[in-house]
């Protein structure tokens, strides 16, 4: 990194893919910035709702965290925290577009992390799969810019994560609650507490961050 990025922020990448139109990797005050679509996807403000998240939900003392799926990429902010909480943990992290995933390697070092393995593949599709009870825990991180994409807030989509999670599992998402997505956040609540037997939620700005098991 330059120290000229304390001075004014940098544009180190700008790129386009099928799946996103405006991916831009940016330097800043000595860190890298990922904005795609013009939303922040990762920086220092992402990885403080994500902390202060996972600090309420007491997320760090769960005990027996073995396996993780994150659906969600991006520049790896909730990736990198689960990795220091659990480092033993075998984590599978799931992302659309290939770009992203060369980007989370390339600036954000995420293949570089102890048991991490990056997977391009369809999150939508990826749970259809035959993995039932694989997973201690699954996190759903799911942006297109400032869209989220409409299964996840789906009945079906529950129901098929909820047979990829171990008895007990942990489930964590991040959601928006800003214009457009206050009444379906709390629709989305309403689905998870008719899936789940207990489910806790956080409001953070503009986000709505739940768990559920």
């Amino acid at each position: 990194m330059s120290w000229l990025s304390y001075l004014l922020p940098r544009t180190l990448v700008k790129t386009s893919s099928i799946y996103n139109e405006d991916i831009r990797v940016i330097e800043d005050a000595g860190s890298f910035r990922l904005l795609v679509n013009g939303s922040r996807q990762s920086d220092p403000s992402i990885y403080a709702l994500w902390h202060r998240a996972m600090g309420a939900f007491a997320v760090a003392s769960q005990p027996g965290i073995n396996t993780i799926l994150v659906f969600g990429v991006g520049g790896g902010s909730v990736i990198t925290m689960l990795s220091g909480m659990f480092p033993d943990c075998r984590i599978t992290a799931v992302d659309i577009d290939p770009t992203i995933i060369t980007i989370a390697k390339t600036f954000f070092h995420l293949d570089a992390l102890p048991h991490v393995k990056l997977v391009c593949a369809d999150a939508k599709l990826f749970v259809r799969t035959p993995k039932a009870r694989s997973y201690d825990m699954m996190v759903v991180d799911l942006f297109i810019g400032r869209i989220i994409p409409e299964f996840v807030s789906s009945p079906t989509w529950y129901r098929q994560i909820r047979r990829m999670l171990r008895p007990g599992g942990l489930l964590l998402i991040n959601y928006l609650q800003e214009a457009g997505y206050g009444k379906k956040s709390s629709r989305l609540k309403n689905e998870l507490r008719r899936q789940f037997s207990v489910v806790k939620d956080l409001p953070a700005g503009n986000n709505r961050f739940f768990m559920a098991y």
